[in-house]
């Protein structure tokens, strides 16, 4: 069977991503940097808050309508206000580590 020069080089491409290995992660010497990459790590619980925060926002933006009351507006947007405090320090920890 012969290739044709697209299929030739999504083959070499191919090849290429097999091949690759995954890129070494450092780990900070600072104490404050080493401290929020230690926090952020994929399976730790920093990570399942912030995926419960996703979750739970997402709901909370479900549960607005048109004609709601005052007081429930009211308490929507400091649940908004919580929810976007906690992506902020999820995104601060994430550039410092």
């Amino acid at each position: 069977m012969h290739l044709d020069g697209d299929e030739v080089r999504w083959a070499d491409m191919m090849k290429m991503i097999v091949d690759e290995q995954p890129e070494i992660i450092r780990v900070p010497k600072n104490i404050f940097r080493k401290w929020c990459f230690d926090i952020q790590k994929d399976d730790g619980p920093f990570s399942n808050f912030i995926m419960l925060c996703i979750i739970l926002n997402i709901i909370s933006m479900a549960a607005i309508y048109e004609g709601q009351s005052e007081g429930y507006t009211d308490i929507m947007e400091k649940i908004n206000y919580f929810f976007t405090g906690a992506f902020a320090l999820e995104f601060l920890i994430k550039l410092i580590a």
